[in-house]
């Protein structure tokens, strides 16, 4: 090979590289994929049907991490209405998607993840908003990162509250820590990280 082959070789491998690595993409955050991810990570497990994850919650029944995903539009409308919106506080809404994940422990500490997408990024913003507006202006930080927009809660008294909004688009996530335990917070907090999202102990 001459030397001028070997130039341009050169030349096209390191062209090849850097496209290569332009072309990785950041984490994506605000998907359902995410959500899942993140759960066995931590360890979750998913549950057999929506019964079992809807009445795990409903019961507070002891897990060490369970998440369900919508299998269709019917599904995420149930979990919408009976678990996320289960006391008319929000909007009504067609889901297109809806993920949850939930864990708790013997001091009954727990996490509780909601996620839905819904057809219109207007009606994820009325609904937003109507989360938010709820929130006291004292105590809660509100923000914007990575295209997302947020609203945070974090009070350390006799127990750990933590509580976060999340939107992007037509995609909402809501997260809600309570916990008596040092080690059940540092469990919490890494699932937020691991999502790509601040946490309201990082406010």
């Amino acid at each position: 090979m001459t030397k001028m082959k070997k130039i341009i070789c050169g030349i096209l491998l390191l062209s090849f590289c850097l496209s290569s690595v332009s072309c990785k993409k950041k984490k994506e955050v605000f998907t359902h994929e995410s959500i899942v991810s993140a759960a066995k990570s931590y360890g979750a497990e998913e549950a057999e049907d929506l019964d079992t994850i809807t009445e795990t919650i409903r019961k507070f029944e002891y897990t060490d991490g369970l998440y369900y995903t919508s299998a269709d539009s019917a599904e995420a409308q149930f979990m919408y209405d009976n678990t996320i919106n289960r006391m008319t506080q929000f909007q009504s809404c067609h889901p297109r998607q809806c993920t949850i994940f939930f864990a708790n422990d013997e001091t009954k500490s727990y996490m509780v993840v909601y996620m839905f997408t819904t057809k219109k990024a207007n009606t994820a913003r009325k609904i937003y908003e109507t989360m938010i507006n709820e929130r006291d202006a004292d105590t809660t930080t509100f923000g914007e990162k990575d295209g997302y927009e947020y609203a945070l809660e974090y009070d350390v008294d006799k127990r750990t509250f933590e509580l976060g909004f999340y939107r992007k688009e037509n995609m909402i996530i809501m997260i809600r820590v309570v916990s008596k335990s040092e080690d059940s917070t540092e469990n919490f907090e890494d699932f937020i990280d691991d999502l790509g999202l601040i946490a309201p102990s990082e406010i």
